[in-house]
């Protein structure tokens, strides 16, 4: 969609130099990332939201964004976050609906232990993007005065009176005629607390804002470099969030991998330099080696930091593993064959989801069971990892003796 044509910022130099910028290194050049799911506290898996101030205008990939982290109605796709939608579907008039300013401080400036991803669309600049559409008449343009100077008047009658300053929010017109109110990079600079996580501004040249959401504490965000029509924003949202799914294989989960193209348009999603790109929204199961004879030992290795004060559970029929304890690194588990038959067989060993849980938000195992007979980490978290094993003929020998 073009971008937004004007936003009113503030004008005073002196002002502008007082937001101070504090530039926080969290991947320092040199250092190998270290994967974690998103968020910044142990709890149950984090919230994830949604911000659509334009979704009267067209779908640019909201509805494929809920689908592939929400709670699931079925068995097909989503990551079982809690997931709360603030979207304006509704034509646009005197009173802004559900997307305001004061609504998206609450998410990116109140939250400091239980957001996981956001998802932000519609318009935007390399300096700001929409929050508040209001009708593009007359009057639609005085309700928009009216809420601007209420938020940033300190004699205003708003209920964040004296908080806001001009170059905290600015007002215009978007190339299709809405009446808006923005927030600016110095808004997120000023009152931004991101909790280390995943966030996705889908509006023009939002990448430009990425630096600045890294730098309030989100731990990779990600934005388009261009201007893309409304199409095109839905086919990379869509993209990028059912990798994010598994449902392109589990190499393509991380968020370095997740926009990469085809589809060519995805060339123009940028990350942050100093986010951290290997992020997940699910803990997987990466290695699973098959012992060969009773007191052997497995290692377990998954591909984010994981929840140490739990032992994952492992199972099968007819052989028993004992679990031995974690790895220093917190991404690796070890346990021993501890009781096996006398006789040769295969094993069908089961890797229980609720035992295994990331290290920051409690985002648990995303294995191969749901949907039924689908690929380790496609499809919703919260399912067990199942594997067939070809016993090695060792096994008889040993326990025979």
């Amino acid at each position: 969609m073009p971008d937004v044509r004007t936003i009113a910022q503030g004008k005073s130099p002196a002002n502008i130099m007082a937001a101070l910028f504090f530039h926080l290194v969290f991947c320092p050049i040199g250092i190998a990332q270290i994967n974690y799911t998103p968020g910044d506290t142990i709890g149950e898996d984090h919230t994830v939201f949604l911000f659509a101030p334009c979704r009267h205008e067209a779908d640019r990939g909201e509805d494929a964004y809920e689908a592939y982290v929400n709670q699931p109605l079925s068995d097909i796709s989503g990551q079982k976050y809690n997931f709360v939608d603030y979207v304006d579907d509704g034509m646009p008039g005197t009173s802004p609906g559900l997307c305001t300013v004061t609504r998206i401080h609450d998410i990116i400036g109140n939250q400091t232990d239980d957001i996981g991803v956001l998802l932000i669309t519609g318009h935007g600049d390399t300096m700001a993007f929409t929050v508040e559409v209001y009708d593009s008449n007359e009057a639609g343009r005085a309700a928009m005065m009216q809420a601007f100077h209420a938020y940033v008047d300190t004699d205003g009658t708003g209920p964040d009176q004296g908080l806001y300053r001009p170059w905290h929010i600015g007002y215009g017109e978007t190339s299709t005629g809405w009446n808006i109110l923005g927030i600016s990079k110095y808004f997120i600079r000023d009152f931004g607390q991101l909790a280390q996580s995943l966030v996705y501004i889908a509006t023009c040249s939002g990448n430009y804002l990425a630096d600045d959401l890294v730098a309030k504490g989100a731990r990779v965000a990600v934005g388009n470099s261009d201007h893309p029509t409304s199409v095109i924003q839905r086919e990379r949202v869509t993209t990028f969030f059912r990798r994010m799914d598994g449902h392109e294989g589990r190499e393509s989960r991380p968020v370095s991998a997740a926009r990469q193209s085809p589809p060519q348009s995805m060339n123009n999603l940028l990350f942050a330099g100093e986010g951290n790109t290997v992020l997940t929204v699910a803990v997987e199961n990466v290695t699973y080696p098959t012992p060969c004879r009773y007191g052997d030992t497995i290692s377990i290795t998954f591909d984010a930091k994981c929840n140490t004060c739990t032992w994952p559970e492992v199972w099968s029929e007819w052989y028993a593993f004992c679990g031995v304890g974690w790895s220093d690194d917190s991404l690796t588990f070890k346990a021993v064959l501890c009781d096996s038959p006398w006789w040769e067989e295969d094993i069908e060993v089961t890797l229980g989801w609720d035992h295994v849980w990331s290290a920051r938000n409690w985002a648990c195992l995303d294995g191969n069971t749901k949907p039924p007979g689908g690929n380790n980490a496609e499809g919703p978290a919260h399912d067990d990892y199942v594997r067939t094993m070809a016993v090695d003929p060792c096994y008889a020998a040993t326990k025979a003796t």
